[in-house]
């Protein structure tokens, strides 16, 4: 990494992009975590616990992007059409796929779809908890006293879940297990840029690569893989700083941008191609080491769809509008 990264800088943003892609591979690792009846609980335990990283870490850079200086409120959520309409175009298209595609149909009712929009058992919770995090943190942003408190509800309220003393609300849409590493985001704007956090992760490296590998080794003895695990904040913080001393070596490297850059699109589209992908691994090659090839076949699969779709379609008002809707980049 260059001896300093300024802010709001070309090479800022592909760093960003190189810790997007580490991130959203993450996400597929959770989202290709199963394993066939019988097998050994080994590698889906450790795809799983490797899982929990990438959500933390898009919150984290949410929250660090957030935490430059917004328009006026209005004109914000005018700007994230961005976000909202491939959510609700992806989400529904996804939606309805999943529920008339397969064997088994359910009366479509719009109480149903925007459960599934809003991620209420379902994978698009990380964007639901961003608009909430945007909504609750556009004014309470400015003093940082606010940021701790969240810091520390979130801790508390992750805590409460591995207890399941939060029964009430479905964890995943709970906002309080996420606004704190939103408000980390934005606190590590105000005090450091790309360059120092990268320097402060790569002096410790060894540190904290063995507290991850220490923690993880203990979640998969206690078999446990969730957000919500007796290790599950040790895993995702120093999986977080990993992927920044990662990002800081590779953010050159144009495959690692692309997919970065595209992670919104993989996101949104890598679902159903993970859910394909689960059934015939794990009933044909699932013994073993081979569960792990899951989130390298998905990802390769949404890349070159997504990059063949943007080549084919560029330069084309159709092709435009549909690459826009697709969330791509």
């Amino acid at each position: 990494m260059g001896a300093n990264i300024k802010r709001n800088t070309f090479e800022e943003r592909q760093c960003i992009d190189s810790m997007k892609a580490f991130s959203i591979i993450s996400v597929i690792f959770a989202h290709t975590s199963s394993s066939p009846e019988g097998a050994v609980p080994f590698f889906s335990l450790l795809s799983a616990n490797i899982g929990t990283v990438g959500v933390v870490v898009f919150f984290i850079i949410s929250g660090y992007l957030f935490g430059k200086k917004q328009p006026p409120f209005f004109l914000f959520l005018k700007k994230k059409k961005v976000v909202f309409i491939p959510w609700i175009f992806c989400g529904s298209l996804i939606y309805l796929v999943t529920q008339y595609g397969g064997t088994i149909s359910e009366p479509l009712t719009l109480t149903k779809l925007f459960l599934y929009l809003i991620g209420y058992d379902t994978y698009l919770y990380y964007l639901s908890m961003l608009i909430v995090s945007y909504l609750v943190l556009f004014k309470l942003k400015e003093y940082n006293i606010f940021l701790y408190l969240f810091i520390l509800m979130t801790v508390i309220s992750v805590f409460l879940t591995s207890l399941n003393k939060l029964w009430m609300i479905q964890p995943y849409i709970n906002p309080f297990n996420w606004l704190g590493f939103f408000s980390l985001g934005i606190l590590l704007f105000k005090k450091a840029n790309i360059t120092k956090i990268y320097i402060i992760c790569r002096k410790y490296s060894m540190l904290i690569i063995l507290l991850f590998v220490g923690f993880l080794c203990l979640s998969i003895y206690l078999k446990e893989g969730s957000y919500w695990s007796s290790f599950s904040l040790f895993i995702e913080l120093s999986g977080a700083m990993i992927i920044v001393i990662i990002a800081g070596r590779t953010f050159s490297n144009t495959l690692v941008r692309y997919i970065g850059k595209q992670s919104f699109a993989i996101y949104l589209l890598h679902m159903p191609v993970a859910g394909i992908t689960n059934i015939i691994i794990n009933n044909t090659l699932g013994i073993g080491i081979v569960p792990l090839i899951k989130p390298i076949i998905v990802l390769f699969i949404v890349v070159i769809s997504i990059n063949t779709f943007g080549n084919f379609s560029r330069n084309t008002w159709i092709g435009n509008k549909l690459s826009f809707v697709l969330g791509m980049r």
